[in-house]
C-alpha cells in the first residue's frame, strides 16, 4: 500500500510540473513556420470509436476529447507551429495478428504514411495476446513507417498494463535508436484508471457512466495526461 501511495504521489507531483510547463509554454508566440503534420497510430487508447458502451471517436477512456492524450500533445504543438495537420489512426489490427500477418496489416495505415510527416507515435501492443515477438514485429513494422515516412521523427509508446510488454518494447527503441515514452511510473496504478460507476462525457456533450470493465483499465485523464508529458518531454528533446 505505501508504495502504491508512493507512486500516485510522484504521478501528481511529476503532472503538476508539467501544468506548470505548459503555463510557460503559454508565454511563447507561435513560429511563424510551414505546416507541421502529426500521426498517432495506436489502439483504443490513441483513438476508439463510437460504440455502445463508449461515448465519443476518441482515446479511451479520456473524459473528453481535449483529455485524451493525442489531443493533449496536438495541443501542445500548435503553440511551436502556425500550422498542425494532427491525425489518430487505431491499428489494432497489428496487435491482435501474429507472425507474417501483421505485415498484412500495414496496407491499412499506409494510405496515412506520407513523405510530408514530422512526427509519427506508436501506441501498440496492449491487445497482443503475449510479449513473446513482440520486440521484433515493433521493430519491423516502425522500419516499415520509417522507410515510407524518412523525414518524420518516430517515437515508441509504452505498454500501459504488461511489464513483459514494456520490456519487449523498450528492446525494440533501443535497436532502432528512437525515443521510447516509459510509463513504468503509472503501469498499473489505479489512481491512473477508471473505476466502474465513474463519469465521462460524450461527443453528445452528455455525461455517460462507466459500466465496462475493460473501459475502466483504459488511462483516465490523469493516466492521459501523463502520456502526453511523456511524449511531449520527447519531443522537446529532439535536435
Amino acid at each position: 500500500m505505501h508504495s502504491l501511495l508512493t507512486r500516485s504521489s510522484s504521478v501528481i507531483v511529476l503532472l503538476l510540473g508539467l501544468a506548470a510547463l505548459w503555463g510557460m509554454l503559454a508565454l511563447f508566440p507561435v513560429q511563424d513556420d510551414p505546416p507541421y503534420d502529426y500521426l498517432a497510430i495506436g489502439n483504443s487508447i490513441t483513438r476508439h470509436p463510437e460504440c455502445e458502451y463508449w461515448w465519443d471517436d476518441i482515446g479511451m477512456a479520456a473524459s473528453e476529447e481535449s483529455r485524451d492524450y493525442f489531443h493533449i500533445v496536438t495541443a501542445y504543438l500548435q503553440t511551436r507551429h502556425d500550422t498542425v495537420n494532427a491525425q489518430a489512426v487505431n491499428l489494432v489490427e497489428w496487435e491482435v495478428a501474429a507472425g507474417k500477418a501483421r505485415e498484412k496489416t500495414y496496407r491499412l495505415i499506409d494510405p496515412y504514411l506520407t513523405e510530408e510527416l514530422d512526427l509519427i507515435t506508436v501506441q501498440l501492443s496492449e491487445n497482443a495476446a503475449s510479449s513473446r515477438m513482440l520486440s521484433r514485429d515493433c521493430e519491423r513494422l516502425i522500419r516499415h513507417i520509417q522507410e515510407k515516412c524518412p523525414q518524420a521523427r518516430v517515437l515508441l509508446i509504452d505498454d500501459f498494463w504488461s511489464d513483459s510488454k514494456h520490456r519487449a518494447k523498450l528492446r525494440a527503441a533501443e535497436s532502432l535508436g528512437i525515443p521510447f515514452a516509459d510509463l513504468s511510473l503509472i503501469r498499473g496504478s489505479p489512481a491512473c484508471q477508471w473505476s466502474l460507476g465513474d463519469t465521462v462525457y460524450g461527443g453528445d456533450g452528455q455525461p455517460h457512466v462507466i459500466e465496462n470493465p475493460d473501459v475502466a483499465r483504459h488511462p483516465n485523464d490523469l493516466g492521459m495526461a501523463y502520456i502526453a508529458g511523456q511524449v511531449i518531454r520527447l519531443i522537446q528533446s529532439l535536435p
